[in-house]
């Protein structure tokens, strides 16, 4: 099956089971996420059939619009990212940016409670519903996210971290973007142009800090450089090859905060960490099971062509290609149905964005057509810039 057939194909099966999807409205996993798809599939195959369904998602979405849950990854931050989304780069027309501003106020006037209960996290937390406010400019908001960022970072004499709060009794470090470190650095390098001469000092130290944290975790003789994870006298693992953990999330967060740092010596770090991830190909030696963009093999081709594009190093575009060709091969193991790893949960049908058809059809359509890749932004991968 070639990349356009199996493009066509994830769009039939998505088209056909939505009664499976509909009953979701959320980013990661449900319609707001299959909705960017049908989006961008509308770009390079327009159909009237398709049409409509985007107009039914988009209608239902925005008519169950609430504030219950403010969440990036099942809960109204991540639906408004979708939608704004659609304005800012297709010119959709659907009055959001007032359920952004009130989403603003709404965080802002619970500012005592977060300040003493901060999540700060990316899927789940208010680094990832700072990857939609962040875009107003709300000076309120800014402030209230670079005051907690700072006093919950733990500073030490080898570098800055945060810990992880996902909930568990152990103090973890988690060194990831979807949920660590990796997260933090692009957060901060993002804040930096925007900030007023005594915070953007403050910031900049703090990234410089949390980058060199990254020093003193380096794993030997092991399958990456980085664990996912460190506790305190515990044996820190290999991680595994993907968006969420390992490696090559971390080198795609030290190369954005090197072109804001306009640090050399950080962007070849991040650019040899990447490009020695390139040598793991085996299953024990990666760790992936599935074809989706969280930890699957489209999401490692899709990270491979960002580096690709934000380095124009060769060795990314070839592979990124052998992982696409990786995901093809394996990608409808039962005809008409794809399934997701949910590790202790076993395999399961996906349609969503996070690690389902969605997510794979969106690295394709950026594959085939590379001026259509805006919606990695959801994913926290912006756009290196050099000077």
């Amino acid at each position: 099956m070639t990349k356009r057939e199996c493009l066509r194909r994830i769009h039939q099966i998505i088209e056909s089971k939505k009664d499976s999807y509909l009953n979701n409205s959320s980013l990661l996993s449900g319609y707001a996420g299959v909705l960017l798809f049908l989006v961008y599939y509308q770009q390079v195959y327009p159909s009237d059939s398709n049409k409509k369904l985007i107009s039914r998602i988009v209608e239902q979405l925005v008519s169950e619009i609430n504030f219950d849950n403010l969440r990036y990854s099942d809960g109204v931050s991540g639906i408004l990212w979708s939608l704004n989304h659609l304005e800012e780069k297709f010119g959709y027309k659907l009055g959001i940016k007032e359920y952004i501003i009130r989403l603003a106020d709404e965080l802002c006037r619970n500012k005592e409670e977060l300040i003493l209960d901060p999540s700060l996290d990316f899927l789940h937390g208010l680094l990832g519903i700072h990857n939609l406010l962040g875009r107003l400019n709300d000076h309120e908001f800014n402030d209230l996210m670079d005051r907690l960022v700072i006093q919950n970072a733990v500073r030490t004499q080898d570098g800055t971290y945060w810990l992880e709060s996902l909930g568990s009794e152990k103090k973890i470090i988690n060194t990831s973007l979807a949920h660590g470190q990796a997260s933090f650095l692009i957060y901060l390098a993002y804040r930096i142009p925007n900030l007023n001469k005594k915070r953007k000092e403050e910031i900049i130290e703090l990234l410089s800090s949390a980058v060199t944290f990254y020093n003193t975790i380096e794993l030997v003789n092991s399958n990456s450089l980085y664990p996912s994870i460190v506790v305190k006298n515990e044996f820190s693992r290999s991680s595994r090859l993907a968006w969420c953990y390992g490696d090559l999330g971390i080198a795609v967060a030290q190369l954005y905060a090197s072109s804001v740092l306009k640090d050399g010596e950080l962007q070849m770090k991040a650019i040899c960490l990447a490009i020695n991830s390139t040598d793991r190909k085996k299953r024990k030696e990666t760790g992936i099971l599935d074809q989706g963009f969280c930890h699957g093999s489209a999401g490692v081709s899709h990270l491979y062509s960002y580096l690709y594009r934000n380095t124009g190093m060769e060795i990314f575009d070839v592979a990124s290609e052998f992982w696409m060709n990786h995901t093809l091969k394996n990608l409808f193991k039962e005809e008409g149905i794809y399934k997701a790893d949910r590790g202790d949960d076993g395999f399961q049908e996906s349609y969503g964005l996070l690690d389902g058809l969605s997510g794979i059809g969106l690295c394709l359509v950026g594959n085939i057509f590379p001026d259509l890749n805006s919606w990695e932004e959801a994913f926290y991968l912006k756009s290196v810039q050099y000077e």
